[in-house]
């Protein structure tokens, strides 16, 4: 009787906010992937020499930040573009700075990634991968623009089934390597992209906007360019930090932990994938305001209620997936979990300031707790170790919440 009134509650308070069918098989993909990715990842640590799984960690690190490169924000600024127009449609400039930003990075992150110490062997396989990733990635823009997360959410969950099927196969059976995984990746995204492609296979190319709208998309573009760079390299700045100013150790005892939290939040992505195209909306119809209020009051219920079982579980539950060698976790882990709301708000802050184009003004934010971190990860990350990774990623997910809503506030009263 009790859980009926609580979901007749919720239905009445949240049941129009976005389409929640398409939350569920984006959250089904995100959670499902993101336990597969987190099997894949212990089964690689398991069955892999630490210097092995170390530089595939690196390798991965790398090419998610080229990643970043190759979408060059243009697929945030597709969905803005198709929610706005109600229209399947591809612009032809879009098209021409996508390829633009391929043709200029592709060739600059191979000879990157050599100069790193790749092997041309692996960046062979997952340069291209990424590559693939990238442009399902904006196809992907329109089936959200469309408010079809449902047909995203399967096609992806499809796609992390191959990658981390296929993977874990070929290294527990045959005691496969790198190259391996890469096969398996690149594979996987290829099948993914075709899905896609079939699936909008309606799609209008190059109709909605004229070439001569080249210059402002551009630089449209860049600012999203900017803040999707910066939300990775904050994500992946702890990591950096601990390689550069501690050891191996202390790398894999925080992304132990962060692996988790990266699983978790996989909920909140969800929602704020189906939200945006209707904060979008609310714009132009007045809602705006209403829909970033009760998302945050239901994000935050969340994410508190996340945080205080992620805490008291978090000894039974680094125990369980890592074993005794990682006990060191658990403080990480717990010091991580108590943040959880604050980091539910930090992002969907994020999504009503990019539905509002104010990318420029979201990328200073983040450019402000990517420095905070810093300061603090320098100070304390030698004197505490991975704990002090923790105290960094406090005070950036705090000062970026915090940041973002008093510029949504003050405009709000104006």
């Amino acid at each position: 009787m009790a859980l009926a009134k609580a979901a007749s509650i919720l239905r009445a308070y949240a049941g129009d906010l976005v389409h929640w069918r398409g939350v569920f098989w984006q959250t089904l993909h995100l959670a499902g992937g993101g336990g597969l990715y987190l099997v894949l990842w212990l089964v690689l640590a398991r069955f892999w020499p630490v210097e092995t799984f170390g530089h595939f960690n690196f390798l991965f690190a790398f090419i998610s930040v080229s990643g970043i490169f190759f979408d060059f924000g243009l697929d945030v600024l597709l969905t803005r573009l198709v929610a706005g127009s109600g229209r399947a449609e591809i612009p032809a400039a879009l098209l021409v700075v996508k390829a633009s930003a391929v043709a200029v990075f592709f060739p600059l992150f191979a000879v990157i990634g050599k100069w790193a110490g790749i092997p041309w062997q692996e960046l062979g396989l997952f340069l291209p991968g990424v590559l693939v990733l990238s442009l399902t990635a904006l196809l992907n823009s329109v089936l959200r623009g469309m408010d079809r997360l449902d047909l995203e959410g399967r096609i992806g969950l499809g796609q992390k089934l191959v990658f981390a099927g296929g993977t874990i196969l070929g290294v527990v059976l045959w005691q496969r390597q790198i190259v391996w995984v890469g096969q398996c990746y690149l594979i996987s995204h290829l099948l993914a992209l075709a899905l896609t492609v079939w699936r909008l296979r309606r799609l209008r190319w190059g109709t909605a906007v004229p070439m001569a709208a080249f210059k402002p998309l551009l630089r449209e573009a860049w600012p999203l360019w900017g803040v999707a760079l910066l939300s990775l390299l904050a994500r992946r700045a702890d990591v950096f930090f601990l390689e550069t100013l501690m050891n191996e150790r202390a790398v894999g005892i925080f992304s132990a932990a962060s692996r988790l939290i990266e699983g978790i939040t996989v909920v909140g992505s969800a929602y704020m994938a189906a939200v945006f195209p209707r904060l979008v909306n609310g714009l132009g119809q007045g809602g705006f305001g209403s829909i970033l209020r009760r998302s945050a009051l239901f994000l935050g219920l969340a994410g508190l209620v996340i945080g205080v079982l992620g805490f008291v579980g978090a000894e039974p539950l680094v125990a369980l997936l890592y074993g005794d060698a990682y006990q060191e976790t658990v403080p990480v882990l717990e010091g991580m979990m108590l943040l959880m709301a604050v980091i539910f708000l930090a992002d969907l802050l994020g999504q009503g300031m990019m539905a509002k184009a104010w990318q420029g003004r979201y990328m200073l934010a983040l450019g402000l707790g990517l420095a905070a971190t810093a300061a603090v990860a320098w100070y304390a990350i030698p004197r505490f170790g991975a704990m002090g990774a923790v105290y960094g990623y406090w005070v950036r997910e705090v000062l970026l919440a915090a940041v973002l809503t008093a510029v949504l506030a003050v405009h709000a009263s104006r």
